[in-house]
C-alpha cells in the first residue's frame, strides 16, 4: 500500500515539487490499482494541487512564526511575510506593515496614515503621533521650514518653524523686515508689513483689547464693556465711557510743567475746544459740568481772548444762578482786566435764576471791574428786559459800616467826568426819576441849619448844584 505524501515536506523549491509529483505518479504506475491505493493517490494528488502553497517555517497564513506563506485560498492569493510583530502581509485587498522601513526613496500616490514613527535621525527628530508631529531634540535644532534654514533670517524670504535648541525654546518665524516680519519666540512681534482685514483681540470676552480691520479702530474693554474706543468708529478719534468700576475718562498725572490737555485749531472752522455736555435732568445728576481743583499761586482759569472773541459767555435757562461765587480767600472774588473792545462779561439769562450771584465771606472786593481802554466801552454795562425788577441790585447784609456802591475816579484828566449818568426813557412824561429813596435815608422834616455845601451835577451838559444842609 502506497504511505500518504505529507505536502508540507516536500522540499521549498518548484523542482522539489515536481519530482515529488513525478515520483508519486510513477509509483502509482507501478502498482495494482485497488481501491485503496488509487483513492491514497488521488487525495495526495487533490492536496498537493489545491493548496499551491510556498512557504518557508509557516504552515498557514496566520502563521506567526517567522518565516513565509504564500499561497491562495478559496481562489484568493495570501501572502504573510515575518513574525507576529514584524510583517508584510497580504490578505488580497490591502498591504499590511509592521516594523520599521528603510528605504532610499519612495512615492506615494495615495494616502497615508500614521499613527507612529518619526522624521529625521534617532536623536534629532518630528515624533509622528495620533495628533500630530512632536519635535525632539537632543543636540541640534528640529525645524520645518522654506526658504529660511536657521532662526534670525530675518533678511532672507520664507518661513521656519520648530525647535531652537540652542535658544531651548519654541520659534516661528515667517517673512522679512523689508516686506514684513512676524516672530513668535514666547512673545510675538511684527516688524513692518500691514494687517489687513479681520479683528485681532486678546480675548473674545471680558478685559480685551480689539483692533478691528473693518472700522479701523482700537477698542479697549473691562469687565463692564468698552470703555476706550480710539479710530473712525463713531466719527471720534477718542470715544471713553465710564461705567460703574471705571468712573474716571482720563486721568492725567504729571510732576513736570506742560499742559495736561492741550487743543490748537488754526483752521478757518467753527470749532469748540471743550466741549462738556450733561443731558440728563434726573435728581442724582448734581455734579458740577466742569471743576478746577487749585492750590498754587496763579488764577484757576485764565482766559486770552483776542480779535473780536469774547472772554465768558452764559447763557441760563434754567433755576439756578448764571455765575455763582463762593469766595472764602482775601482777595478779590471776580477781577476782570479788559483791554479789547467787546464785553468782559456778558450774561443772556432767560430763567428764572439769578443772573450773577455772588456771595464774599472774605476781606477783598466782591467784584473789582479794571478797565484801561481809552475807547467808548463800558466797564460795566447791563441790560435788562424783565419788568419791574431791577437791572442792578446790591444788598449789604452786615451790619458794619460800609458802602454797597461806590465810585472812584482816579485818573484827573483835566477833562468833564460824571459819577452817574441817567438816561431814563419812558412813555409817561413826568414819570422818569432820577432816584428813589425807600428808607431811613429819607428824612420827613423841613431844612434847617447852614447851606454851606452843594453837589454838582451835569443836565444837558450844562452845570447845576444841589444845595446841602447842616440840618
Amino acid at each position: 500500500m502506497t504511505e500518504r505524501i505529507n505536502v508540507y515536506k516536500i522540499g521549498k523549491s518548484p523542482e522539489e515539487l515536481q519530482k515529488a509529483l513525478m515520483d508519486l505518479r510513477s509509483e502509482y504506475d507501478a502498482h495494482i490499482h485497488d481501491g485503496v491505493s488509487s483513492k491514497t493517490f488521488q487525495t495526495t494528488i487533490a492536496d498537493t494541487i489545491s493548496t499551491r502553497t510556498m512557504l518557508i517555517r509557516k504552515l498557514s497564513y496566520t502563521d506567526n512564526t517567522n518565516g513565509l506563506w504564500m499561497g491562495i485560498a478559496s481562489e484568493t492569493m495570501l501572502f504573510n511575510l515575518g513574525n507576529a510583530t514584524n510583517y508584510l502581509k497580504w490578505d488580497g485587498s490591502s498591504l499590511s506593515v509592521s516594523g520599521s522601513v528603510t528605504a532610499t526613496s519612495g512615492t506615494f500616490t495615495g494616502t497615508v496614515n500614521a499613527t507612529a514613527g518619526k522624521f529625521g535621525t534617532s536623536t534629532n527628530y518630528w515624533s509622528v503621533g495620533s495628533t500630530g508631529l512632536t519635535a525632539v531634540s537632543a543636540s541640534t535644532d528640529v525645524i520645518i521650514n522654506y526658504g529660511k534654514t536657521d532662526f534670525g533670517q530675518d533678511s532672507t524670504a520664507g518661513f521656519i518653524l520648530g525647535y531652537d535648541y540652542s535658544a531651548t525654546k519654541a520659534k516661528f518665524e515667517i517673512g522679512t523686515t523689508a516686506t514684513g516680519l512676524l516672530k513668535y519666540d514666547g512673545s510675538l512681534s511684527v516688524v513692518g508689513g500691514t494687517i489687513t482685514g479681520g479683528t485681532i483681540q486678546t480675548a473674545t470676552t471680558g478685559q480685551r483689547v480689539v483692533i478691528s480691520g473693518s472700522s479701523n479702530s482700537l477698542s479697549f474693554y473691562d469687565a463692564g464693556g468698552q470703555i476706550i474706543g480710539i479710530g473712525t468708529d463713531g466719527s471720534r478719534a477718542i470715544d471713553i465711557v465710564c461705567n460703574n468700576t471705571i468712573n474716571n475718562g482720563v486721568l492725567v498725572t504729571s510732576s513736570y510743567a506742560g499742559n495736561g490737555f492741550y487743543y490748537s485749531n488754526t483752521a478757518d472752522v467753527g470749532g469748540r475746544g471743550l466741549y462738556i455736555e450733561q443731558t440728563n435732568n434726573g435728581s442724582n445728576n448734581t455734579q458740577p459740568c466742569a471743576e478746577l481743583n487749585h492750590d498754587g499761586h496763579y488764577y484757576g482759569m485764565l482766559i486770552e481772548a483776542t480779535h473780536s472773541a469774547g472772554g465768558i459767555y452764559i447763557s441760563n435757562s434754567g433755576a439756578l444762578s448764571s455765575l455763582y461765587l463762593s469766595h472764602t480767600a482775601n482777595s478779590v472774588g471776580i477781577y476782570v482786566n479788559n483791554s479789547g473792545t467787546s464785553n468782559s462779561i456778558s450774561v443772556d439769562n432767560s430763567g428764572n435764576g439769578d443772573a450773577v450771584y455772588i456771595v464774599n465771606s472774605g476781606t477783598g472786593k466782591t467784584v473789582n471791574i479794571s478797565s484801561t481802554d481809552t475807547g467808548a466801552d463800558n466797564a460795566l454795562y447791563i441790560s435788562n428786559a424783565r419788568g419791574n425788577t431791577a437791572a442792578l441790585y446790591v444788598t449789604k447784609s452786615s451790619s458794619a459800616p460800609g458802602r454797597c456802591i461806590e465810585l472812584y475816579q482816579s485818573v484827573n484828566s483835566a477833562t468833564s467826568v460824571e459819577g452817574i449818568v441817567f438816561d431814563l426813557a419812558n412813555a409817561g412824561a413826568g414819570l422818569e426819576h432820577a432816584f428813589s429813596f425807600q428808607g431811613s435815608e429819607h428824612v420827613a422834616a423841613s431844612v434847617s441849619g447852614t447851606q454851606d455845601q452843594k453837589i454838582r451835577v451835569l443836565i444837558g451838559g450844562t452845570p447845576y448844584y444841589i444845595p446841602c444842609y447842616t440840618a
